[in-house]
């Protein structure tokens, strides 16, 4: 018995070095792997330390040069010598000289109404005149002769001249069947058709003088005292900045308009120029002075950033944010002030994305990208 016993004894004792054993090893497995995790985080490398390449940009030189000083607002081209051609009197149309774009000269014929009736008593009067004509002829030969008296011969002048005055009121209803151009200029509208019948409060056709044409200008009255008569406007039609439309200050309201709190300045365009239309939307440019030796750059080098102008100058391979306030323009340029002067290179395409002091790289122009 004393033997089992302790044979039991050793047996446990063995079992327990074992599971020492065992648990030694699971210890060192567990450190291991655990080793091999670190050891991979230590090994990515740290994107903070990543050095960050330069960011492309297209730049362009600031300049310097004069600026006109403008007034601009947007504006409709008009004809003020625009007429409706009216009947003077009523009846069917039997025909149409002009149509819609046909130029016309003052006085020539538009249209003709029916005048058969108009031109048959202007033939009856004619010779009722006629005869009145021959017996005040001949009474005055009696006087003469003394054959009549004169008192006679004063009732055959008087039914003469009464036959006249009838006669040349016919002529003017016969006339009256003529529809004629009042001015020269362009026919703008027919309003009626063949075989119609008109009143005299039915317009024929429009006529706009296309030689005279005007644009009545609204201007802010804090700026109308820059405006003054003789100044020079260009008008870029459609707000088109390459067609230009040249005009001239001819007449500036005395008054301001309550509603609008404008002033109403009235531009003449000059005669000549081509494809200009009465109804024509245009951005009218009056020119009120000229500001010389002012920074200019392109207008694209602008941004708008929180409500702010700013322009991204190139110093030492850097893009310095700039603030600038601008002013008028001057073609494909505007002027602008701030911390940029002539000479100074400005980025004008690649301006997304950057930042104060974001590392540039200068790109031909035909690799830029978009700004």
């Amino acid at each position: 018995m004393r033997n089992v016993g302790i044979e039991n004894k050793e047996n446990i004792k063995l079992l327990s070095a074992l599971a020492t054993v065992l648990i030694t090893v699971g210890i060192l497995i567990f450190t291991s792997g655990c080793g091999t995790s670190d050891a991979a985080v230590v090994d990515q490398p740290d994107p903070a330390e990543q050095s960050t390449a330069p960011h492309p940009v297209k730049v362009a030189e600031a300049t310097s040069g004069d600026v006109e000083e403008l007034v601009s607002r947007v504006s409709t081209i008009s004809a003020p010598k625009t007429v409706n051609v009216l009947p003077k009197t009523r009846g069917l149309i039997v025909a149409l000289e002009v149509e819609e774009g046909s130029r016309v000269k003052a006085g020539q014929l538009i249209a003709k109404l029916e005048g058969e009736q108009q031109r048959l008593e202007e033939e009856r009067t004619k010779a009722v005149r006629d005869k009145a004509l021959h017996d005040k002829d001949l009474a005055a030969r009696k006087l003469e002769k003394e054959i009549i008296g004169r008192e006679e011969y004063l009732e055959y002048l008087h039914s003469y001249e009464q036959a006249e005055r009838d006669f040349q009121r016919a002529g003017l209803e016969r006339k009256k069947t003529d529809i004629l151009a009042p001015i020269e200029g362009v026919v703008s509208h027919r309003h009626v058709s063949l075989g119609d019948t008109v009143f005299e409060s039915t317009p024929i056709v429009t006529i706009a003088d296309l030689e005279s044409l005007e644009t009545e200008v609204l201007v802010p009255q804090d700026q109308i005292d820059r405006v003054g008569i003789g100044n020079q406007v260009i008008l870029n039609p459609g707000g088109n900045g390459n067609r230009k439309i040249l005009g001239e200050v001819i007449r500036i309201s005395p008054v301001i308009e309550t509603q609008s709190g404008t002033v109403k300045v009235v531009v003449q365009i000059r005669p000549g120029q081509k494809e200009i239309l009465p109804g024509q939307f245009v951005k009218a440019h009056i020119i009120t002075g000229i500001k010389r030796g002012v920074t200019l750059v392109p207008r694209d080098a602008i941004a708008i950033e929180n409500a702010m102008s700013v322009i991204y100058k190139v110093v030492d391979g850097f893009a310095r944010r700039i603030p600038v306030k601008a002013g008028f323009g001057s073609g494909e340029r505007i002027e602008v002030s701030g911390e940029v002067k002539a000479g100074d290179q400005v980025v004008v395409a690649g301006k997304s994305g950057l930042n104060d002091m974001t590392s540039v790289r200068i790109l031909d122009a035909g690799t830029a990208g978009s700004s």
